[in-house]
């Protein structure tokens, strides 16, 4: 390659690299605001188990990124256009399916976790320490 060539190789490469940041910029707003309204209903959940709203952003686009490449991918470049739509349905229903199934371990997580810490207060408690040496004993500070 010559140096004038070169100059524009570079130069279109840029321009393209450009124009696809300034694209995500623009969208990125956009695809946030819709995926916050396709789990609108979950974000309370998520909450309580203590996820927060800002920790799930980032899977929803990887989703978005995924909803939109996966299909086209293969619709364009394999050509298999009724696979891409199969594809296209299960992206778009997993999130939900997903974050259900997060929740519901998260649930079980913390049911658990309570139990566990309720007996072990009622054991200290029968051997006859204070509520703050059970406590103390149930969670011994770490240096």
């Amino acid at each position: 390659m010559d140096g004038p060539q070169l100059l524009i190789t570079a130069l279109s490469s840029l321009l393209a690299g450009a124009s696809v940041m300034l694209a995500v910029l623009w969208v990125g707003p956009v695809w946030d605001q819709l995926a916050r309204r396709r789990i609108a209903d979950l974000i309370p959940k998520l909450q309580a188990v203590g996820l927060s709203e800002q920790s799930v952003q980032g899977y929803l686009r990887t989703w978005g990124i995924l909803l939109i490449g996966l299909p086209l991918f293969f619709g364009i470049v394999l050509r298999m256009v009724p696979v891409a739509l199969g594809i296209a349905y299960v992206l778009w229903i997993a999130p939900r399916y997903l974050l259900d199934g997060y929740i519901a371990r998260r649930r079980q997580q913390l049911r658990d976790q309570l139990v566990r810490a309720s007996v072990g207060l009622a054991n200290t408690t029968r051997a006859g320490m204070s509520l703050i040496q059970g406590i103390e004993f149930a969670w011994p500070r770490r240096p």
